[in-house]
């Protein structure tokens, strides 16, 4: 632990551990680096910083798309086609717009479109999906996962944990022929 200790810069002779409260073989105790983080200061107070907003540029005619969950679902495990959350019952394959986008975009609720990603130069799609009318801000579309997942561009991560940019795939709707 002591080499732990000193690789985070981190005041050995002030260190407290948490023991662990139950008496299974092999969990070790818990650093609380929190606390060790708090002591160090000299005020003994948390320290935030903020970073820049960082917008998104999206192309007239486009919408982003964050991907969701269901209220059954557990990750990928979907356990139901229903969602009691956002009164949408009987499927899954639904985007969910704001009412004055689809207007704009020249749609209306209940309209069949393909959902097409576009990402340095590469375009994904995922056909078939209903669009909903729902209370989402403007310029803005939800669609469940794993549906969606092939609209995610595998080199959009976030800048320093790496992860998928689920939240944030720029879209357009394509209406999908009857």
């Amino acid at each position: 632990m002591a080499s732990k200790a000193r690789l985070h810069n981190i005041d050995e002779s002030r260190l407290t551990v948490t023991k662990p409260k139950t008496k299974a073989v092999g969990i070790p105790a818990v650093v609380n680096s929190l606390k060790i983080s708090l002591e160090q200061m000299a005020s003994g107070k948390a320290h935030f910083t903020g970073n820049e907003l960082e917008f998104i540029k999206v192309p007239e005619g486009r919408l982003v798309l964050q991907t969701l969950r269901s209220h059954d679902q557990y990750n990928t495990t979907i356990y139901g086609k229903d969602d009691r959350y956002r009164g949408i019952h009987g499927g899954r394959r639904v985007v969910l717009v704001n009412e004055a986008d689809i207007a704009e975009l020249g749609f209306r609720d209940g309209d069949m479109v393909h959902l097409i990603s576009e990402f340095r130069g590469t375009e994904r799609r995922a056909d078939n999906f209903r669009i909903v009318s729902y209370s989402t801000p403007k310029g803005c579309a939800a669609a469940y996962y794993p549906e969606t997942n092939m609209l995610v561009p595998l080199d959009s991560v976030a800048d320093t944990s790496g992860t998928p940019t689920s939240k944030s795939v720029i879209v357009r709707l394509e209406r999908a022929e009857a």
